[in-house]
C-alpha cells in the first residue's frame, strides 16, 4: 500500500499537536521549528524515514530553499536535528527537529 504525501505526514507528526484524534489537521501547527523549544517532532520508525521527513517539512514550508549545515544537539536528555536553510529570498533560517523518537534506530 502506498501512503500519499499527506497522510505520511500525518503519521510522522503524530504526537506534535497538530493531529487530534480523528485524524484531521488542525490549522495550526504549535511546533514552528525556530528553536529548541519549539522544535517539531518528529516520529519515525527509522533514521531513514524521519530523515526524509525533516526535509519534507522544510521543502513544504520553505520552498525554493537551499541547504546549508546540519548539527546534532542534546538537551534534557532529548535528540535534536538543527538544519540551516537559505530561504528562497536569501534569508538564513534554522530549523529544530526533535529526533529522539527514531535517532539511532535503522
Amino acid at each position: 500500500m502506498r501512503l500519499n504525501t499527506a497522510a505520511l505526514m500525518a503519521f510522522l507528526l503524530i504526537g506534535t499537536g497538530a493531529m487530534p484524534r480523528t485524524g484531521h489537521a488542525l490549522p495550526t501547527v504549535l511546533q514552528d521549528g525556530s528553536s529548541i523549544t519549539n522544535a517539531i517532532p518528529i516520529r519515525a520508525p527509522n533514521e531513514q524515514t524521519g530523515v526524509k521527513a525533516e526535509y519534507h517539512w522544510i521543502a513544504e514550508h520553505f520552498p525554493g530553499y537551499k541547504r546549508g549545515g546540519q548539527a546534532l544537539l542534546n538537551q534534557n536528555g532529548r535528540v535534536y536535528d538543527s538544519i540551516e536553510i537559505i530561504t528562497a529570498s536569501g534569508e538564513r533560517r534554522k530549523v529544530f527537529f526533535d529526533i529522539t523518537d527514531f535517532f539511532g534506530k535503522m
